[in-house]
């Protein structure tokens, strides 16, 4: 009886260890979001010129300011006119709150900025064009590349 007992004892530990290794190369995150995988398409990543921060969104922004916005971890939405679109603020809502200048400047907000040609969204190095605000990638992207600013703090 020992013997069995021992034997299943055996095989219970061998099939938890078997178990163990199996969730721990399953948990491993195989995401690459610090490299070129992710949603929209590369662009050329570029420093500011001269930095300028970001007191205020929903408006037309520099490229200096989106440039530094971008290489700090923000997700810029930019759209045509001077009104944000619903769909556009709904996505900033959810996201990372109303505009907070503070939280911009850690890089860690969706920043809504008028005065563009299309709807797209920016990140460093990423771009997406939509056809229209209500584009759920444009969601996609913000949830993808928002932290991912530049590897090194431009100067």
């Amino acid at each position: 009886m020992r013997r069995i007992l021992g034997g299943l004892l055996v095989l219970a530990v061998s099939l938890a260890a078997v178990v163990a290794v199996v969730l721990i190369f399953q948990s491993r995150d195989s995401s690459d979001v610090g490299g070129a995988t992710g949603p929209g398409e590369k662009v050329a990543a570029r420093c500011p010129d001269s930095p300028e921060g970001i007191t205020h969104d929903a408006r037309p922004l520099s490229d200096n300011q989106i440039r530094q916005a971008v290489a700090l971890g923000n997700v810029v939405l930019r759209y045509p006119g001077s009104k944000p679109p619903e769909a556009l603020r709904q996505i900033q809502d959810e996201l990372t709150g109303p505009f907070d200048a503070e939280i911009a400047a850690a890089g860690q907000s969706v920043i809504l900025a008028g005065g563009g040609r299309t709807v797209e969204a920016l990140a460093w190095g990423r771009r997406l064009s939509a056809a229209t605000p209500g584009d759920p990638e444009l969601r996609t992207f913000a949830e993808a590349w928002l932290g991912a600013g530049a590897p090194h703090p431009c100067r």
